[in-house]
Order: structure tokens, then C-alpha cells, then sequence
């Protein structure tokens, strides 16, 4: 029952990337604009030899920190091709896929074979 519960849980959270990225897109964008706003102002202050609100630095990692989210987190596209890698990967060491690899491999090898010796004729 636990490993049911937990590929659902699993999946649920698959589905829910693409609104987990939206919502981290827009925080990013919204943030970024708060940060350019906060910058021009520290600026300002800076230049007239006043000091700008301490708070700015809160805004400023805090901008990072979305942004980093914003690279870190994978899409729904991104997942499912890290899965089937892994999948593909993992298929490929058994011994089947060993055994087929190699039959397949002397299939091609008597092909080319035949298809030198009938260019030498």
C-alpha cells in the first residue's frame, strides 16, 4: 500500500509542475521588477549621500532565491525525459536487451559482410 500511495503522490506532484513553474515565473518577473525598482532607488540615495532602507537586502536575496527556484525546478517535459532516460538506462543492462544488442550487432555484421563481398565481385 505504501508504494502505491507513494507513486501517486508521486504523480499528483508531476501534474502539478507546470502551475508550480506559472506561479514561479510570475513571482520571478514580479520580483525582478521590485529588485530594478529597489536598485534605482538605493542609487538615488546613495547619490544624494543618503542610506537606502536595510530591507532592500531582504528583496534582493530574496529575488535570488526565486530566481534560483526558477532554475532548479523542472518542468513537466524535463521530468518525463529524465524518467525515460533513467528507464531506457536501466532496461539496457538486462540481460535481454544484452542478448538482443548482440544479435543484432552480428545481424549487421553479416550484412556488411555480404554487401562488401558482392562490391568486390
Amino acid at each position: 500500500m505504501g508504494d502505491a500511495m507513494n507513486e501517486t503522490f508521486l504523480l499528483y506532484l508531476f501534474t502539478r509542475l507546470d502551475s508550480l513553474n506559472g506561479i514561479l515565473a510570475f513571482l520571478g518577473v514580479c520580483i525582478t521588477l521590485a529588485t530594478a525598482a529597489s536598485l534605482a532607488v538605493a542609487c538615488f540615495l546613495l547619490a544624494n549621500d543618503e542610506n537606502y532602507p536595510r530591507f532592500f537586502h531582504k528583496l534582493w536575496i530574496a529575488c535570488s532565491a526565486v530566481l534560483l527556484l526558477n532554475i532548479i525546478v523542472p518542468t513537466q517535459k524535463d521530468v518525463a525525459l529524465i524518467l525515460a532516460g533513467s528507464t531506457i538506462m536501466s532496461l539496457a543492462k538486462t540481460e535481454d536487451a544484452k542478448r538482443i544488442t548482440s544479435k543484432s550487432v552480428q545481424v549487421v555484421e553479416q550484412y556488411l559482410d555480404a554487401f562488401l563481398k558482392k562490391e568486390k565481385k
